[in-house]
Formats: C-alpha cells, structure tokens, sequence
C-alpha cells in the first residue's frame, strides 16, 4: 500500500473512530452560538470565536463578561480557565514530537482535553489519524457553533443546560465497553456533578464541571492505560 493511501486511511480511522466525541461537540457548539446570540453577536463574529478560541468555557465567559466587564478581565479569566492546556500540551508533545513542526502546530490548534483524552489512548498512530481526530471535533463544534448563532435568537436559553451532560454522555458511551465495572459509579458521580454544576447560575460553574469531567476522564484513561 502506498505511502498516501495509509495517510488517507489513517486520516478516515481518526475521523471515524472520534465520531461520538465528535457528535458531543455538536451541542455544545450550538449552545455558545445561541448564547452569543442572545447577546447580540453576528454570525461572522461568533465563528471567528470558535475558530480563534476553540475552548467552550473560555466563549462562554467571553459572552457573559463582554458585556458586564472590561476586555481585561474578561482575558485574564479566559486565560486562567485555560491554564490547563500547559500540562495538556506537554503530554500532548511526547505523542507528536516525531512529527515536522507544520504538523505539530495544526495538531495543536485543534488539541482540547477530549481530543487529547483521545490521542492519549492511542499514542503510535500516523500523523494522519490525529489529524482526522482534531478536524473531526472542530468541525461539529463549528457546524455547531453555526446552527446556534443562526437560530439562537429562537432557542430558549436553558439550552445551556444540556450542552455539558451531553458532551460527558458521548464522552462516557464511547468508553463504558472497555472501563471495568468497579469505575461505573466514578463515572455516574461526575455525571451527576457535571450536571448539577452546569445548572448553577454564574460564569464559574461551566468551568468548574468541565474541570471535573476532564480530571476524572484523564485519571481513568490513565488507570486503563497501565491496568
């Protein structure tokens, strides 16, 4: 087999193998898009946030606190929700350093901690297969992020409320086959807080949820991974 047919069957295996945490982007995109509607912004606005920023909580707080506080601090709290693409990213090196630079830094404008979540599990693959993993979430986000932004102005707002569980939903089915049982009650529990969190009223409790669901999924991919 050809050099280019393997990258493009790696390429399709990463598109396919990433679809259910791709298809919990979906809404999670159509949430920020309403919400940047309901606040006001244009379509063209709300996609270069999502193309620019690529990170749910941070939009979220951007949305929220343009309109209520100065650009600096909405910065300064974009910047503190994402400190944890620091640690994210230098895990994420060992798995692309083989590859040239130009693939490393698209790999790294499409890493979020479900795609590293994803890449984590599977560290030898091609170049090609992680980037059908990163375009795969991107795109449901930004198909997202346009379905909302087009008739967010109709959506209820308390659409919100489902954007979180169903990303932790579609994150949990794809895994519950391989996980032991014994982990099911983990998994339950952080359902349970991401859902309740994603409920509370405030910028914060976006934030809070998906650092829960991102320490609890990381922990227990680690577990399985040296199980």
């Amino acid at each position: 087999m050809s050099t280019s047919a393997t990258s493009r069957r790696e390429f399709t295996e990463g598109l396919l193998g990433s679809f259910s945490a791709a298809l919990g982007y979906l809404p999670v995109g159509i949430s920020f898009g309403a919400l940047a509607a309901h606040a006001g912004w244009d379509l063209a606005s709300s996609m270069a946030m999502s193309v620019g920023v690529y990170a749910a909580a941070a939009q979220g707080v951007a949305v929220d606190g343009l309109g209520h506080q100065s650009v600096i601090v909405v910065i300064t709290l974009m910047l503190l929700i994402n400190l944890r693409h620091f640690p994210i990213s230098l895990a994420a090196a060992r798995i692309f350093n083989r590859f040239s630079l130009g693939h490393r830094l698209l790999l790294a404008a499409g890493l979020t901690d479900e795609v590293f979540a994803l890449d984590h599990r599977q560290p030898d693959r091609t170049v090609g297969f992680y980037h059908g993993v990163h375009l795969s979430c991107l795109l449901s986000f930004l198909v997202g992020t346009l379905l909302g932004a087009l008739v967010g102005r109709v959506l209820p707002t308390q659409w919100v409320v489902f954007a979180l569980p169903a990303l932790f939903i579609a994150l949990a089915v794809d895994n519950l086959r391989t996980y032991p049982p014994s982990r099911l009650p983990v998994l339950i529990g952080v359902g349970v807080l991401v859902t309740t969190l994603s409920r509370m009223a405030g910028v914060l409790a976006a934030p809070v949820a998906i650092a829960l669901l991102i320490t609890a999924y990381a922990l227990l991919s680690r577990e399985r991974g040296t199980g």
